[in-house]
């Protein structure tokens, strides 16, 4: 390894330069300064001296001694004489002079980015050379490899590199660096601003949702992108600006404020392009234009590329203006945005209401009328790219006269001046309709839903379900037809509740399952005729209480509630059950006839308990023991048919009971008739 020497004799005609190891021998290399011819040098160290025969006037002499006749005392290796011309020249009579070794670039910290960029754009050599910083005193010069020169030297011993090129280049760290740091001031309170008001806008859609409009597509692979990536891209780029700055890679840096820029122009022309689709964005957006003019206001201190700065910043001055504006144009909508299209709901005081085709930019694919207000639309047209239309009651539309389809919508069209679906389903029927006939699979609520005039419903035999409050508040409904063969399984709750003309139902026998108070408030039924009573037919065991109760059907699960029971209903069949469960028509004051059919097992506990206006009934036939209390309190019962398949009447059965005519189709002999509460019976058969 090179010993470089840090000993300089000033004026002396010599330096010694450097020695080294190599093999069994010494190379010491001396410079000649003066490039005199060079006869004789004396190198001494310790106390020993060696005289070397050089005979050149070479700028840089090579001399080689073996190891065996020199030992080299460490570093205390210097020239004793040289001799020129005969004339020997000793050190002793010259000023001695340290050299000092040159700092290595690191000691600048991120400077010596800056430091190597510019010595290596003069230079012509790769960063990566450049080790140590160039400095030149009275009598030598250091090298950025961190070789040593004498002043009269024009390149580097070591590495060839010229001098006036390498000790030339001035360059201006204190402008550098304070621009340096303004940039990476400004970067990182940006990039702290961004980071913030991102886990804000985070924070807020994860506690409210979306900023302006509810938006399906947020969370498509397009809303992701443009909400989470390019934001959290832009944020984080920053730190690769600040770090490459730091490295003072000028290129790199404009290439990255460049894609930043680009990205951040794209993030605000997309919001004004497509506002509505991006409204989810808009305070991150906000805030980041906030972060830019606050970038412009410091550009103005540190006057660092002033236009660049000022144009970014005007461009979002006015990007923020025209999404305001929109804001004011579209604010007002209430949207939801679904990878369809739009979901709208409408607003509008306009009597011919045309659906919008589009909302900024968007075709409206799906369109509410919502329940909280009234609408005074008369005529209405459904534009060309709607779907699916929603509303929850007909009252919404109180006024509507005629419905209209573009000729280019695909989903729906009229006839006889109701909206249909284009499988066929009703989807919107005009109150002033008096008659129809549906035959849909599902009977949806929405459409028939407070049709006050309508007068006639026809279900036709393909109904399977009808829904929840499907035909409630038909104030005018008289008739109610099943057409033979129906398929209905399923009848909501409340479906026809409030129909205050309905008088008669018949419910086929196909239904299965009802919800409860399917004709609440239906208060001028007169018959109804059933297949069975309560939610569905019971063939369970005997229970004391059971949904299997008339009041069911008014609006209770609970016998109790017998008031909801109408004072209009004057008959009640059931068909197709085997059982009358417990307390069924408990307190059905007004129920003159009630009408059994087919054979049955059992007749449950206080069956008919205070039926006060039934006049007569024939037990079915099936029934083995009339229970405790069945008919107690029945005032009016004057005739009453017992089937000989009756064997047992359990006490208070017909207490107070006013019983006329009783017929026993077996025989009395086999009868067991408790005598607690039963003296009406005992009398009316003779037994008493």
């Amino acid at each position: 390894m090179k010993k470089i020497l840090n000993r300089i004799y000033i004026n002396y005609p010599i330096h010694f330069q450097s020695y080294e190891e190599i093999g069994n021998e010494y190379e010491f290399e001396f410079h000649n300064q003066t490039k005199q011819m060079i006869e004789q040098i004396s190198v001494r160290s310790g106390r020993i001296d060696i005289d070397l025969d050089i005979h050149s006037d070479e700028a840089t002499i090579k001399a080689r001694i073996h190891k065996d006749s020199f030992v080299i005392d460490h570093f205390l290796v210097y020239i004793q004489h040289v001799t020129i011309d005969h004339k020997k020249y000793l050190t002793k009579d010259y000023e001695q002079v340290i050299i000092v070794p040159p700092q290595s670039v690191y000691s600048l910290r991120y400077e010596r980015f800056l430091y190597q960029e510019k010595i290596s754009e003069h230079i012509g050599r790769p960063r990566k050379e450049i080790k140590f910083i160039a400095e030149e005193n009275p009598y030598y010069w250091n090298c950025v490899c961190g070789q040593h020169n004498m002043n009269g030297t024009d390149t580097c011993q070591s590495c060839g590199i010229s001098k006036e090129a390498l000790l030339s280049t001035k360059i201006d760290f204190q402008k550098e660096v304070k621009l340096t740091q303004n940039i990476v001031t400004t970067h990182k309170n940006l990039f702290i601003w961004l980071i913030l008001m991102y886990a804000t806008q985070i924070a807020y859609e994860s506690l409210m949702g979306e900023f302006l409009f509810d938006n399906a597509i947020k969370n498509s692979f397009f809303g992701i992108f443009n909400r989470l990536i390019l934001p959290a891209y832009l944020a984080f780029a920053l730190i690769a600006v600040i770090r490459s700055r730091l490295k003072y890679k000028k290129k790199t840096t404009f290439l990255l404020i460049s894609i930043n820029t680009l990205i951040y122009a794209y993030l605000n022309l997309l919001s004004i392009f497509y506002f509505i689709g991006t409204s989810y964005n808009l305070i991150f957006l906000f805030t980041l234009n906030l972060g830019i003019l606050g970038i412009l206001a410091y550009s103005i201190k540190i006057k660092w590329n002033n236009i660049f700065i000022r144009g970014l910043a005007a461009f979002a001055v006015i990007a923020s203006l025209i999404v305001i504006f929109e804001w004011g144009i579209y604010g007002k909508y209430d949207l939801t945005v679904q990878a369809n299209g739009l979901y709208l709901n409408a607003e509008t005081d306009e009597i011919d209401y045309t659906v919008p085709e589009s909302i900024g930019g968007i075709k409206v694919a799906e369109v509410a009328f919502p329940f909280y207000r009234e609408f005074d639309i008369e005529n209405l047209t459904i534009s060309r790219y709607i779907e699916k239309i929603y509303f929850r009651s007909a009252i919404v539309l109180d006024d509507l006269e005629t419905v209209n389809v573009v000729p280019d919508n695909q989903n729906f069209y009229v006839e006889g001046n109701v909206l249909y679906n284009i499988d066929g389903s009703i989807r919107i029927v005009p109150t002033s309709i008096e008659s129809i006939y549906i035959d849909d699979q599902v009977v949806l609520s929405g459409p028939f839903k407070d049709l006050i005039n309508l007068k006639t419903i026809t279900i036709g035999s393909h109904v399977k379900d009808i829904e929840a409050e499907a035909f409630m508040n038909a104030y005018s409904l008289e008739t109610l037809i099943f057409e033979d063969e129906s398929q209905l399984r399923f009848i909501g709750r409340r479906a026809f509740s409030n129909c205050l003309s309905l008088t008669s139902v018949e419910i086929p026998i196909s239904v299965d399952k009802m919800g409860v108070g399917v004709f609440e408030g239906c208060t001028s039924i007169e018959s109804l005729v059933m297949p069975y009573l309560g939610e569905e037919r019971e063939y369970t065991d005997i229970l004391f209480e059971s949904q299997d109760v008339l009041t069911y059907q008014f609006g209770s699960k609970t016998y109790l509630d017998d008031f909801l029971i109408p004072e209009s209903l004057k008959y009640v069949e059931i068909y197709d059950i085997d059982r009358i469960h417990n307390v069924t028509f408990f307190r059905a004051k007004h129920i003159e006839q009630i009408v059994l059919t087919g054979d049955f097992a059992y007749l449950g506990i206080r069956s008919f308990y205070g039926c006060e206006s039934l006049e007569e009934l024939i037990i079915p036939s099936g029934i083995e023991t009339i229970s405790l209390s069945a008919f107690e309190n029945c005032l009016n019962l004057g005739y009453l048919v017992i089937p000989a398949t009756v064997t047992k009447v359990e006490r208070n059965a017909f207490l107070n009971a006013g019983l006329d005519v009783v017929i026993y189709l077996g025989d009395i002999n086999d009868l067991e008739i408790s005598p607690i509460g039963n003296s009406a019976l005992l009398e009316a058969l003779g037994l008493a």
